[in-house]
Protein backbone atom coordinates (compact mmCIF):
# COMPACT_ATOMS: atom_id res chain seq x y z
CA UNK A 1 0.00 0.00 0.00
CA UNK A 2 3.05 2.42 0.69
CA UNK A 3 1.19 4.46 3.51
CA UNK A 4 2.57 4.28 6.89
CA UNK A 5 -0.08 5.04 9.00
CA UNK A 6 1.96 6.08 12.22
CA UNK A 7 4.01 8.74 10.10
CA UNK A 8 1.80 11.75 9.85
CA UNK A 9 1.75 13.66 6.38
CA UNK A 10 -1.02 13.82 3.64
CA UNK A 11 -3.22 11.38 3.87
CA UNK A 12 -3.57 12.11 7.36
CA UNK A 13 -4.72 15.69 6.43
CA UNK A 14 -6.84 14.30 3.98
CA UNK A 15 -8.76 12.25 6.27
CA UNK A 16 -8.85 15.43 8.92
CA UNK A 17 -10.60 17.32 6.40
CA UNK A 18 -12.80 14.58 5.40
CA UNK A 19 -13.87 13.86 9.49
CA UNK A 20 -14.44 17.60 9.91
CA UNK A 21 -16.79 17.92 7.02
CA UNK A 22 -19.09 14.86 8.26
CA UNK A 23 -21.21 14.32 11.82
CA UNK A 24 -20.13 10.84 12.28
CA UNK A 25 -18.30 8.61 10.19
CA UNK A 26 -18.66 4.29 10.75
CA UNK A 27 -16.22 1.99 10.91
CA UNK A 28 -16.86 0.71 7.06
CA UNK A 29 -17.05 4.55 6.35
CA UNK A 30 -13.81 5.64 7.73
CA UNK A 31 -11.75 2.70 5.94
CA UNK A 32 -13.31 3.93 2.68
CA UNK A 33 -12.47 7.26 3.42
CA UNK A 34 -9.15 6.38 4.00
CA UNK A 35 -8.79 4.42 0.99
CA UNK A 36 -9.76 7.18 -1.11
CA UNK A 37 -7.37 9.64 0.82
CA UNK A 38 -4.61 6.75 0.17
CA UNK A 39 -5.23 6.57 -3.48
CA UNK A 40 -5.85 10.38 -4.14
CA UNK A 41 -2.39 11.22 -2.50
CA UNK A 42 -0.64 8.30 -5.03
CA UNK A 43 -2.04 9.60 -7.68
CA UNK A 44 -0.62 13.16 -7.13
CA UNK A 45 2.79 11.40 -7.40
CA UNK A 46 2.30 10.13 -11.48
CA UNK A 47 5.88 8.21 -11.08
CA UNK A 48 4.10 6.39 -8.13
CA UNK A 49 1.12 4.75 -9.83
CA UNK A 50 1.44 4.21 -13.49
CA UNK A 51 -1.67 4.82 -15.70
CA UNK A 52 -1.47 1.00 -16.67
CA UNK A 53 -1.03 0.09 -13.04
CA UNK A 54 -4.63 0.61 -11.54
CA UNK A 55 -3.84 0.08 -7.70
CA UNK A 56 -6.16 -1.65 -4.90
CA UNK A 57 -6.35 0.16 -1.71
CA UNK A 58 -6.96 -2.55 0.93
CA UNK A 59 -7.56 -0.76 4.05
CA UNK A 60 -8.09 -2.72 7.18
CA UNK A 61 -9.69 -1.80 10.77
CA UNK A 62 -5.76 -2.13 12.26
CA UNK A 63 -4.84 0.79 9.68
CA UNK A 64 -7.91 2.97 10.53
CA UNK A 65 -6.64 2.32 14.53
CA UNK A 66 -3.44 3.60 13.94
CA UNK A 67 -4.18 6.08 11.73
CA UNK A 68 -6.57 7.54 14.27
CA UNK A 69 -3.79 7.63 16.77
CA UNK A 70 -1.67 9.08 14.57
CA UNK A 71 -3.78 12.09 14.20
CA UNK A 72 -5.32 12.12 17.98
CA UNK A 73 -1.48 12.79 18.72
CA UNK A 74 -1.11 15.70 16.28
CA UNK A 75 -4.45 17.41 17.27
CA UNK A 76 -3.56 16.68 21.06
CA UNK A 77 -1.70 20.32 21.26
CA UNK A 78 -5.01 21.60 19.14
CA UNK A 79 -7.63 20.64 21.75
CA UNK A 80 -8.77 18.55 19.31
CA UNK A 81 -9.14 14.58 18.80
CA UNK A 82 -10.80 11.68 17.01
CA UNK A 83 -13.32 10.73 19.40
CA UNK A 84 -15.13 6.86 19.05
CA UNK A 85 -17.19 5.04 20.64
CA UNK A 86 -19.40 1.77 19.75
CA UNK A 87 -23.08 1.13 18.38
CA UNK A 88 -24.31 -1.01 21.44
CA UNK A 89 -26.51 -3.12 19.03
CA UNK A 90 -24.01 -4.46 16.10
CA UNK A 91 -20.54 -3.13 17.58
CA UNK A 92 -20.05 -0.62 14.38
CA UNK A 93 -17.36 1.78 16.21
CA UNK A 94 -18.11 5.54 15.27
CA UNK A 95 -15.99 8.56 15.16
CA UNK A 96 -16.33 12.12 14.98
CA UNK A 97 -14.04 15.05 15.52
CA UNK A 98 -14.69 16.66 18.90
CA UNK A 99 -13.23 19.86 20.72
CA UNK A 100 -11.51 18.39 24.23
CA UNK A 101 -11.09 21.49 26.03
CA UNK A 102 -13.84 21.76 28.61
CA UNK A 103 -17.04 23.39 27.63
CA UNK A 104 -20.47 24.52 28.90
CA UNK A 105 -23.24 23.21 27.92
CA UNK A 106 -24.07 26.61 26.06
CA UNK A 107 -20.77 26.16 23.65
CA UNK A 108 -22.49 22.60 22.80
CA UNK A 109 -26.02 23.85 22.06
CA UNK A 110 -25.27 26.72 20.21
CA UNK A 111 -28.56 26.36 18.31
CA UNK A 112 -30.60 26.41 21.84
CA UNK A 113 -32.08 29.57 23.29
CA UNK A 114 -30.49 30.89 26.45
CA UNK A 115 -33.15 29.74 28.48
CA UNK A 116 -33.10 26.37 27.49
CA UNK A 117 -29.52 25.57 28.26
CA UNK A 118 -30.46 24.85 31.76
CA UNK A 119 -33.41 22.07 30.74
CA UNK A 120 -30.93 20.83 28.40
CA UNK A 121 -28.29 19.88 31.40
CA UNK A 122 -30.97 18.71 33.42
CA UNK A 123 -31.89 16.36 30.74
CA UNK A 124 -28.70 14.86 30.13
CA UNK A 125 -28.29 14.68 34.23
CA UNK A 126 -31.52 12.55 34.31
CA UNK A 127 -30.73 10.32 31.05
CA UNK A 128 -27.37 9.49 33.09
CA UNK A 129 -29.41 8.71 36.26
CA UNK A 130 -32.31 6.66 34.43
CA UNK A 131 -31.86 2.90 33.69
CA UNK A 132 -30.42 2.09 30.45
CA UNK A 133 -29.90 6.03 30.22
CA UNK A 134 -33.03 6.44 28.26
CA UNK A 135 -36.86 8.25 29.02
CA UNK A 136 -40.12 7.84 28.17
CA UNK A 137 -41.80 10.66 27.07
CA UNK A 138 -43.39 11.59 30.27
CA UNK A 139 -40.15 11.11 32.06
CA UNK A 140 -38.21 13.62 29.65
CA UNK A 141 -40.78 16.31 29.78
CA UNK A 142 -40.62 15.81 33.90
CA UNK A 143 -37.76 17.91 33.81
CA UNK A 144 -37.97 20.92 34.85
CA UNK A 145 -38.25 23.33 31.63
CA UNK A 146 -38.78 20.44 29.06
CA UNK A 147 -40.88 20.19 26.99
CA UNK A 148 -42.40 18.27 23.35
CA UNK A 149 -41.09 21.20 21.31
CA UNK A 150 -37.10 21.03 23.25
CA UNK A 151 -37.67 17.46 22.94
CA UNK A 152 -38.17 17.73 19.28
CA UNK A 153 -35.53 20.17 18.32
CA UNK A 154 -32.92 18.30 20.14
CA UNK A 155 -33.73 15.23 17.78
CA UNK A 156 -33.69 17.58 14.52
CA UNK A 157 -30.39 18.87 15.98
CA UNK A 158 -29.47 15.17 16.35
CA UNK A 159 -28.64 15.45 19.76
CA UNK A 160 -31.65 12.76 20.97
CA UNK A 161 -32.76 9.37 19.20
CA UNK A 162 -35.99 7.69 20.17
CA UNK A 163 -34.67 3.71 20.89
CA UNK A 164 -36.43 0.70 19.49
CA UNK A 165 -39.15 0.98 23.07
CA UNK A 166 -39.37 4.81 21.76
CA UNK A 167 -37.41 6.33 24.32
CA UNK A 168 -35.32 9.21 24.46
CA UNK A 169 -31.45 8.44 24.39
CA UNK A 170 -28.63 10.55 23.60
CA UNK A 171 -27.35 10.20 20.12
CA UNK A 172 -24.47 8.39 18.13
CA UNK A 173 -23.10 12.04 17.81
CA UNK A 174 -23.94 13.20 21.01
CA UNK A 175 -21.52 10.33 22.50
CA UNK A 176 -18.73 10.97 20.86
CA UNK A 177 -19.38 14.55 21.23
CA UNK A 178 -19.60 14.67 25.03
CA UNK A 179 -18.10 11.25 26.71
CA UNK A 180 -15.80 13.31 28.31
CA UNK A 181 -17.97 15.22 29.39
CA UNK A 182 -20.14 12.18 30.94
CA UNK A 183 -17.55 10.10 32.26
CA UNK A 184 -15.89 13.29 34.20
CA UNK A 185 -19.44 14.38 35.07
CA UNK A 186 -21.62 11.31 35.72
CA UNK A 187 -18.58 8.67 36.42
CA UNK A 188 -20.56 6.83 38.34
CA UNK A 189 -23.40 6.12 35.65
CA UNK A 190 -20.85 5.97 32.45
CA UNK A 191 -17.85 3.69 32.87
CA UNK A 192 -15.79 2.19 29.84
CA UNK A 193 -16.48 -1.39 28.40
CA UNK A 194 -14.49 -4.31 29.84
CA UNK A 195 -14.21 -5.47 26.28
CA UNK A 196 -13.31 -2.52 23.92
CA UNK A 197 -12.73 0.61 26.25
CA UNK A 198 -15.17 2.57 25.12
CA UNK A 199 -18.36 4.32 26.87
CA UNK A 200 -21.24 2.11 28.10
CA UNK A 201 -24.12 4.73 27.26
CA UNK A 202 -27.26 2.82 26.77
CA UNK A 203 -28.20 -0.76 26.62
CA UNK A 204 -25.21 -2.07 28.45
CA UNK A 205 -25.13 -5.53 30.70
CA UNK A 206 -23.10 -4.64 34.39
CA UNK A 207 -21.76 -7.75 36.01
CA UNK A 208 -23.03 -8.15 39.42
CA UNK A 209 -20.07 -9.51 41.30
CA UNK A 210 -17.13 -7.27 39.81
CA UNK A 211 -19.62 -4.19 38.59
CA UNK A 212 -17.58 -4.16 34.71
CA UNK A 213 -19.74 -2.94 32.58
CA UNK A 214 -20.08 -4.23 28.71
CA UNK A 215 -21.75 -3.09 25.73
CA UNK A 216 -24.75 -5.57 24.74
CA UNK A 217 -22.41 -6.58 21.50
CA UNK A 218 -19.88 -7.10 23.08
CA UNK A 219 -21.40 -9.61 25.82
CA UNK A 220 -22.97 -11.10 23.37
CA UNK A 221 -19.42 -11.38 21.27
CA UNK A 222 -17.53 -13.20 24.29
CA UNK A 223 -18.50 -16.78 23.86
CA UNK A 224 -17.36 -16.55 19.97
CA UNK A 225 -14.06 -14.89 20.65
CA UNK A 226 -12.84 -17.66 23.42
CA UNK A 227 -14.48 -20.79 21.74
CA UNK A 228 -17.34 -20.83 24.95
CA UNK A 229 -20.74 -22.56 24.60
CA UNK A 230 -22.49 -19.60 23.42
CA UNK A 231 -25.16 -20.74 26.38
CA UNK A 232 -22.64 -19.19 28.28
CA UNK A 233 -23.07 -15.54 27.86
CA UNK A 234 -26.68 -15.49 29.26
CA UNK A 235 -29.00 -16.54 31.72
CA UNK A 236 -28.05 -18.36 35.23
CA UNK A 237 -24.99 -20.16 33.84
CA UNK A 238 -23.55 -17.09 32.58
CA UNK A 239 -19.90 -16.56 33.36
CA UNK A 240 -18.13 -12.90 33.43
CA UNK A 241 -15.37 -12.21 30.70
CA UNK A 242 -13.72 -10.04 33.58
CA UNK A 243 -14.30 -11.80 36.88
CA UNK A 244 -14.95 -15.53 35.29
CA UNK A 245 -17.43 -15.50 38.11
CA UNK A 246 -20.72 -18.14 37.67
CA UNK A 247 -23.85 -16.85 38.66
CA UNK A 248 -25.58 -19.27 40.88
CA UNK A 249 -28.96 -20.57 40.37
CA UNK A 250 -30.95 -18.06 41.57
CA UNK A 251 -29.12 -15.39 40.35
CA UNK A 252 -27.78 -13.87 36.71
CA UNK A 253 -24.01 -12.31 36.88
CA UNK A 254 -24.90 -10.47 34.45
CA UNK A 255 -27.97 -8.00 35.12
CA UNK A 256 -29.81 -5.96 32.80
CA UNK A 257 -30.94 -2.25 33.52
CA UNK A 258 -34.86 -2.75 34.67
CA UNK A 259 -37.17 -1.18 31.74
CA UNK A 260 -37.67 2.74 31.00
Amino acid sequence: MGFDPEQYGDVHRLLLQSLSSRRMVTQPECQHLLAECILYDLQQTPARTPAASPVAIDVRRRDVAQTIATLNRALKPLGLAVAQAMQPDDGTRCYRLVDTEPDAWSAKATTLAPTAVAPVGALVQALAKAPRHGLSHAEAVAVPGVDGALLEQLIADGWLDRDDRSAYVLSMPAVLELQRMLADEYGACFKDCWSCQTLVVRDGWCCATCAQQFHRFCWRRYPQTTGLDPVLSEGPGAVCPACMDHASASATAIVEDNDY
